[in-house]
């Protein structure tokens, strides 16, 4: 092929390079002497694109000079190497040129595509080659300008740059990153007795990403003034300074934390402390950790367990796996004695295996777990004790009730005895306002009466002892009603009942609270000109049913509605509705005797609900 250039070099005399059959295949540029492009090759277009015919337009600005120094000394065949001016960018070429006459040059272009083309690299650099075509070392081989001529397969991959980008061009431009790029490139202006710099630096990535390299640069060749080559060689310290930093933060965060932790936790590495937390060492009564550190591991603890500290110590170390939970008795700095449970785990310290214990004081949990020991021992005494006095107390009350009753009965007996005689053998005589006197006298006693029975039933509800047995509310309410009507048959009232309302309970109870409410829906409902009355069963949002008895009565001001199973509290007066206030009293108490709850809610004027749930009733 060089024969075939020499051949052209010789005859050419005028265009025809660019010829349809050329016979040179290699990038060829025919200059003038002022650097115009005369003719070309066919492979040019491989090589560059160009549209001016100066030839200096198409290198690189920083090798004009070079190329220009070069032009000046040929002779019949001179060589340097320049970079071009490509669609991708820039191309390192190796150019030789040959002089012919007329002072015209012909320039042959020859790529330097990866380090095998790179034909005049001293040894040093020559001995480099199988790192470079490792993947995973990061290398390059600079010029004395700094300017990249070999970019290994590590270094691609780590900067996502293809070697071809940046063959040619400086280092400080391509893959340093900015902050760095000014101390880079003072290191090629160093002299030669200087061989090697090294530094760690960011190295940047075609995303934008920065790694932190390791990186020698050491000269290669040249004189005492100035080397020839560079040869660079990092490795990547990202990794690893992610891991260290990682590594402190963790040691930071635990560090933190036991200082911090309210427990004692303290480190023995041969049987001796080497570190303890704030907090541990004010536990023991000390102002710091110092006092700990280099003694004796047992002298923390109690003479009788210390030889089973050691003995724990060393199996977990045996084994490398945690020592299971244990109360010890450990001692404070003023002697005194002091219960904690124990947990420890093998760990290395400095090399060395070691144990790394979490102490935790129970000395209060210990003294209440003794105090409720000795309650437990005395358990049945203390309930034997109190049944006693309860059943006491019952008895008393008992008796005190049947006395109250007794006692105020007899009176009332007594003077409705007088009224009944004072009418019947003077009635005669008493006219008029005497004789409504005498019959306020007689409602008033027999209201009295009621009252003391009805306190009476109340009493017994609390005490008596309660029977459990199915019960039909259904026939309960009828039974109830019944009497309602016989009391008075005048009534027109409508009463609806949902059938076979089953639950569990007392039955004589489970009437009395029928009675009262049925009673109560009868009482205030009867001034209504169609007056009704509902027992029924519902549900609420969970499925549990529960029982209401519902009127259309005068109904109550649910602001005083807290007030309304209290005994003797009543919403209207007695000149409006009969009654005496213990009625809802009574039924609240049945009812929680029987593990439910009772509940109301109303209008005035627009009737009343009263509803009671029983535990005996499941989820329908």
């Amino acid at each position: 092929m060089m024969d075939k250039i020499e051949e052209a070099a010789t005859d050419y005399s005028g265009p025809g390079l660019a010829g349809p059959a050329p016979a040179i295949t290699e990038p060829v540029f025919v200059l003038g002497p002022d650097g115009s492009i005369l003719d070309y090759s066919r492979a040019t277009a491989a090589l560059t694109e160009f549209t001016s015919k100066d030839f200096f337009d198409l290198l690189h600005p920083d090798d004009h000079s070079t190329f220009l120094s070069a032009l000046d000394m040929r002779g019949s065949e001179s060589s340097v190497k320049a970079r071009i001016v490509t669609p991708g960018g820039h191309r390192l070429c190796r150019w030789s040129l040959m002089a012919t006459g007329a002072g015209v040059t012909l320039a042959i272009a020859k790529p330097l595509n990866d380090s095998a083309e790179v034909e005049d690299l001293p040894a040093e650099a020559e001995l480099a080659d199988a790192l470079f075509r490792s993947e995973n070392t990061v290398g390059l081989v600079l010029d004395s300008r700094g300017y990249i001529v070999r970019f290994s397969p590590g270094a691609e991959r780590l900067s996502g740059l293809p070697a071809q980008e940046v063959l040619g061009v400086a280092i400080w431009k391509t893959v340093i990153a900015p902050e760095y790029a000014d101390e880079v490139r003072r290191c090629f202006e160093l002299p030669l007795k200087n061989r090697q710099w090294m530094q760690d630096i960011i190295w940047r990535t075609a995303e934008g990403g920065r790694r932190r390299l390791s990186c020698s640069i050491t000269a290669v060749g040249g004189d005492d003034l100035r080397a020839e080559y560079f040869v660079a060689n990092a490795v990547d310290l990202t990794e690893c300074c992610t891991a260290q930093r990682q590594l402190a933060e963790a040691e930071e965060r635990y560090r933190r934390m036991v200082e911090i932790s309210f427990e004692l936790e303290v480190t023995q590495c041969e049987g001796v402390i080497v570190s303890m937390n704030q907090s541990g060492a004010e536990f023991l009564g000390a102002d710091s950790a110092e006092a700990f550190i280099g003694r004796p591991i047992n002298s923390l603890y109690a003479p009788d367990c210390r030889e089973t500290v050691s003995q724990r110590a060393q199996l977990a170390i045996e084994r490398w796996e945690p020592a299971p939970l244990e109360e010890r008795d450990m001692l404070r700095l003023d002697g005194s004695t002091v219960t904690v449970e124990v947990a420890a785990i093998p760990m290395n310290y400095e090399g060395r295996p070691a144990t790394h214990a979490v102490i935790r004081d129970i000395s209060g949990r210990k003294a209440n777990e003794r105090e409720l020991l000795r309650y437990r021992e005395h358990l049945e005494e203390l309930v034997a004790q109190r049944t006693t006095e309860l059943v006491a107390v019952n008895r008393e009350l008992e008796t005190f009730s049947h006395s109250v009753s007794h006692d105020l009965h007899a009176p009332l007996r007594a003077i409705n005895g007088f009224v009944g005689v004072l009418l019947e053998d003077f009635g005669e005589q008493f006219r008029g306002e005497a004789l409504h006197y005498l019959g306020r006298v007689a409602a008033n006693t027999e209201r009295m009466a009621g009252i003391i029975d009805n306190l009476m039933l109340l009493s017994r509800v609390t005490r008596q002892q309660m029977e459990q047995h199915p019960v039909d509310l259904t026939e309960v309410g009828r039974s109830v009603l019944e009497e309602l009507r016989v009391a008075e048959p005048e009534r027109q009232t409508e009463v609806f009942f949902d059938e076979n309302m089953q639950t569990i309970g007392d039955p004589a109870l489970l009437r009395v609270v029928v009675q009262n409410l049925l009673g109560n829906a009868w009482k205030y409902s009867a001034r209504e000109a169609a007056p009704r009355i509902e027992f029924r069963t519902e549900k609420d949002g969970e499925g549990r049913r529960y029982f209401c008895v519902r009127d259309n009565g005068v109904g109550f001001d649910m602001t005083h509605a807290k007030d309304l199973f209290g005994a003797f509290n009543r919403f209207h007066s007695p000149s409006e509705f009969k009654g005496d206030g213990i009625g809802l009293a009574t039924v609240k108490r049945i009812i929680l005797r029987h593990g439910g709850e009772v509940w109301a809610h109303s209008r005035e004027g627009e009737g009343a609900c009263f509803c009671f749930r029983l535990p005996g009733v499941k989820k329908s």
